[in-house]
């Protein structure tokens, strides 16, 4: 066929069988028929992500991200895997743009406090977790973040109240149990 979409649809079944030589097979040549396809480009890229070669999955992602600026997966992926290298600065203006293309994604906005902090920006991102929260209450992962700022900073009595609401929440992330045990 002379469209990219079976191809990624090929290659997104053989990785979901663990055949990651035929799929990569397959969605390298769809990238070759299509190269400014942001779906193959970003199936690709992921792919050689599970096959632990990070740094030919940021170039494709980031040829993804290229191909089309608004895809908030190619957005989301590139950025996680820079954080995964270590490189908050470069991770954080794809967090703001992903913001940008879904106002209401609130992990996007969390990521992007992640980001931040790992530059230390805690005050700024102390101010987006709070926005998350405004937008989405009781959102665990910026309830969590916002606990552990506050134990990084000496202030149990202000991260207990805030760790305590995340722990009720179903799906809680895990370590809220570690900062609720570094409260008492």
């Amino acid at each position: 066929p002379d469209l990219p979409g079976p191809y990624n649809n090929l290659g997104l079944i053989y990785r979901e069988r663990g055949d990651h030589e035929k799929a990569a097979a397959v969605l390298e040549t769809g990238v070759e028929m299509a190269p400014k396809s942001d779906t193959l480009t970003n199936s690709l890229g992921s792919l050689l992500h599970d096959s632990g070669r990070l740094d030919d999955a940021i170039e494709q992602i980031q040829k993804a991200v290229e191909n089309d600026p608004k895809n908030a997966e190619s957005l989301s992926n590139l950025a996680v895997l820079l954080m995964a290298r270590r490189e908050p600065a470069k991770a954080e203006p794809l967090w703001r743009r992903l913001m940008e293309v879904e106002p209401d994604n609130r992990d996007a906005r969390v990521s992007l406090a992640m980001a931040l902090v790992a530059q230390g920006k805690g005050g700024e991102a102390q101010g987006i977790l709070q926005e998350a929260l405004r937008a989405h209450p009781g959102a665990p992962r910026a309830l969590v973040m916002l606990g552990e700022m506050a134990l990084r900073g000496g202030k149990p009595a202000e991260a207990l109240p805030l760790l305590e609401q995340a722990s009720r929440v179903k799906g809680a992330p895990p370590r809220v149990w570690n900062g609720l045990a570094r409260c008492y």
